[in-house]
């Protein structure tokens, strides 16, 4: 076996180049829909041919939830089998669910040394991703839609430390740290997660927290730009760049946010955002994302 630091070391690498599982690619999704709710938003089909799609049972929430998404993505094109697996991830799910009030929450048990986390915690990325999970189970399973509607009950209430209420609206928080981190990505995928409610289930007060945390991402936008990247997050007063891999995430979510909702500014950030994607701009993020690493 290999020296604990050499397999430390591996893992760093790995992490800065955006390699192995958990980096699977999610290329822009070819079946969602601008008025209904289909195919999901990014096709992770990839997710189900990882490593670690053999131990789903072995996943974070929010890895499970992509997973049940990329096997949803595959029964979409005709694959029988991917519907059963879809069923799985499904069940797993609501395996791991933790009943509190009206909510159906989906607890962290990892710590998380970059944001000082201790588990339990909890991810307004996972519970939005697990509802847009079970929105769409909801066309072949009643009982879905209530489990949808339970994922989003945290994010619903508007409620630390799921949500984060600023002035110009609610920030939708991955990582619920002190003080608030705003990770980009994540706020997009709960987003997400709040518009397939409103739209699969027809929630008028999932429709308005949709509104109002677009609203606020509109206002915070440019605060992710660095002139010639994009940034992860905003904590650690803005130096929280992002991976190659999170960067083209960020380019594929603005598009689809421009196709929803119509708004100009998503396609012009997507655009800009795009054309920062130099092979320069890449080394001078993985650099900067390594060093990060190694000083943590």
């Amino acid at each position: 076996m290999a020296p604990l630091s050499e397999i430390r070391a591996t893992k760093m690498a790995a992490a800065a180049l955006s390699r192995g599982p958990g980096y699977e690619p999610q290329p822009l999704g070819t079946r969602f829909g601008t008025n209904d709710v289909r195919g999901y938003y990014l096709d992770l089909r990839a997710k189900t041919t990882s490593s670690s799609a053999a131990a789903p049972e072995q996943l974070v929430p929010a890895g499970l939830a992509q997973l049940a998404l990329g096997w949803w993505e595959r029964s979409l094109g005709g694959e029988e089998e991917a519907l059963e697996a879809f069923d799985n991830a499904c069940r797993l799910l609501l395996d791991q669910a933790v009943s509190q009030d009206d909510a159906l929450l989906w607890p962290y048990d990892m710590a998380v040394a970059k944001y000082q986390l201790r588990p339990p915690w909890f991810s307004a990325m996972a519970q939005g991703q697990i509802a847009s999970v079970f929105v769409r189970a909801a066309s072949r399973d009643e009982k879905a839609a209530d489990t949808a509607l339970q994922a989003l009950r945290p994010l619903l209430d508007r409620a630390e430390p799921c949500v984060v209420n600023l002035k110009a609206g609610p920030v939708l928080e991955e990582a619920p740290t002190t003080p608030p981190s705003y990770v980009l990505n994540g706020w997009i995928y709960a987003l997400w997660g709040v518009r397939d409610v409103a739209v699969g289930l027809d929630s008028r007060e999932a429709s308005a927290l949709f509104d109002d945390s677009l609203e606020a991402l509109l206002a915070t936008l440019d605060e992710y730009d660095t002139s010639w990247w994009s940034r992860y997050s905003l904590w650690a007063n803005g130096r929280d760049l992002a991976k190659p891999f999170y960067h083209r995430i960020h380019v594929a979510q603005l598009e689809v946010l421009h196709a929803l909702t119509g708004v100009a500014e998503f396609a012009t950030v997507a655009a800009r955002w795009r054309n920062y994607d130099t092979r320069t701009a890449t080394a001078r993020a993985v650099l900067a994302k390594g060093r990060e690493v190694l000083t943590r």
